[in-house]
């Protein structure tokens, strides 16, 4: 089943998409349950019980000995947990609608680190699509007060609006996309199921520093909570699994930003089940994002 997915990358890359769209939705709506501290702990016990879990199923062994391929790991491993409670802390004060599609935006940064580290070229759909994006980003942090109902007349509120989740977006966006590029490195070097064996237990041992710094309060959660943040979780971690699979046998440059569709999906569910309300020149950047993101696939 392994060596199939393996073969047909696209594949893999429609699960990635499905589950990481659902799993925004579980977050959005678990974080204002736990907090952010609960659920950076409940990922890392997640990415190390369920990649764990997949790596020796596998019988892969890591192989390698080179001293740069573990600095790169320890460096993707940190960067990788940054970005998740960048996410989290974005997660808590945005709209999933709004963050889902700035921080997918990461392939932005993972196609520039390409080009310059990877070797990987650059066409012209792909520089429009880089353009797109980078204006959308821009047009996102746009808030109308009227849209604002928790101070409809003030502009403090807007500042502390853009500068709360817009904030955390972007350096979540800036750390996934430099641990995308750095994974790519390592799939090379040592496979992917090597690399899934690896960051099964460094993922975690990153995650707990940050942790034990958020957990700043005691939260009396619900088993509802409980559940619906691990079901997020289960989709982040299941669908980390396909993306690594579908990076294994194609470009990052075209799987990357294919991957970051989901927020089509997040926006839909976040509609639909959040009642989410995004205004019209939000609307607009994410037509444009979700257009400069397939551009990159060209």
């Amino acid at each position: 089943m392994v060596a199939i997915l393996e073969s047909y990358w696209a594949l893999a890359l429609i699960v990635t998409i499905v589950l990481w769209g659902i799993g925004q939705v579980l977050a959005k709506e678990g974080i204002s349950i736990v907090g952010p501290a609960n659920m950076l702990l409940l990922y890392a016990l997640n990415t190390l019980i369920i990649w764990g879990g997949y790596f020796s199923l596998s019988q892969s062994f890591i192989l390698t000995t080179s001293w740069k391929a573990w600095l790169l790991v320890i460096l993707s491993s940190i960067l990788s947990a940054a970005g998740w409670l960048f996410y989290y802390l974005a997660l808590q004060r945005g709209k999933v609608s709004l963050v889902a599609p700035i921080t997918s935006a990461y392939s932005l940064v993972t196609i520039i680190g390409a080009w310059l580290f990877l070797d990987e070229i650059l066409n012209y759909w792909q520089y429009q699509g880089l353009f797109l994006v980078f204006i959308s980003i821009i047009a996102l942090s746009y808030n109308n007060p009227a849209n604002n109902p928790a101070n409809p007349a003030g502009t403090e509120g807007i500042k502390n609006h853009s500068s709360g989740w817009l904030y955390w977006s972007f350096l979540s966006c800036l750390a996934w996309g430099i641990s995308v590029v750095i994974s790519k490195v390592l799939i090379r070097e040592v496979g992917y199921m090597n690399l899934i064996g690896i960051y099964a237990f460094l993922t975690p041992v990153a995650l707990l520093p940050l942790w034990w710094w958020q957990r700043r309060r005691a939260i009396s959660v619900s088993r509802r909570g409980w559940v619906i943040s691990e079901l997020s979780q289960l989709s982040f971690c299941v669908g980390g699994i396909f993306f690594l699979m579908s990076m294994s046998s194609g470009a990052v440059s075209l799987v990357a930003p294919l991957a970051n569709l989901y927020p089509l999906i997040t926006i839909f569910i976040a509609r639909v089940y959040l009642a989410e309300q995004i205004n019209g020149i939000q609307g607009i950047a994410i037509v444009m994002i979700i257009t400069g993101l397939a551009l990159l696939t060209f």
